[in-house]
């Protein structure tokens, strides 16, 4: 999307939340975009055809990402599959086995940096709020820790979120489940 696109699209999102008091919400932005004179218009898929299947493609990849994995006798879930980046820029993209990932340390490594970009998203997102000061310097600790290491960090080095990960490699008797989120139809 060009720079001259996106100015108008959030000229017009703008311009839906100010006619709906302040509140953007989905349907609108749709019936809006009807209107084939509208920046929005080209942002969406109106062939009903290829539109059903690409949210049935979506819908596909909810299912995945609920999908966990009990790790061991421990009561904490872990997402079954991830989606790493240098299967999502691939045609047609792709999930792997959290447990195949968390053993090979190029895959794994490449988890970490995805999620350290996720959590620097977040940070950037979110920065106003003062009130998360000390999660925003944990994230660039870390991943100033983590780019500064030219070795794969060990697990005894991650939060106890990645030890928890680590641990679905050792332990051998992982049982998948699905468990439904709240919200979440399949």
């Amino acid at each position: 999307m060009t720079t001259a696109i996106q100015t108008s699209v959030a000229q017009e999102l703008q311009s839906i939340a100010d006619a709906n008091g302040g509140v953007l919400k989905p349907e609108q932005v749709v019936e809006f975009a009807k209107d084939p004179d509208t920046a929005l218009h080209n942002q969406f898929t109106w062939d009903d055809t290829r539109a059903a299947r690409e949210y049935r493609l979506h819908q596909a990849r909810n299912i995945i990402r609920v999908s966990v994995v009990v790790v061991g006798s421990k009561t904490q879930n872990v997402r079954a599959f991830v989606s790493l980046k240098s299967d999502r820029i691939k045609p047609g993209g792709g999930y792997r086995q959290i447990s195949v990932v968390m053993s090979d340390d190029a895959m794994r490594g490449e988890l970490l940096r995805d999620a350290l970009a996720d959590f620097k998203a977040i940070k950037e997102k979110h920065e106003k709020l003062q009130e998360l000061r000390a999660v925003f310097d944990a994230i660039d600790e870390a991943d100033e820790k983590f780019s500064q290491n030219t070795e794969q960090p060990k697990p005894e080095q991650l939060s106890p979120f990645g030890a928890l990960l680590s641990s679905v490699v050792a332990d051998r008797s992982t049982q998948v489940t699905a468990t439904k989120h709240k919200g979440t139809r399949y």
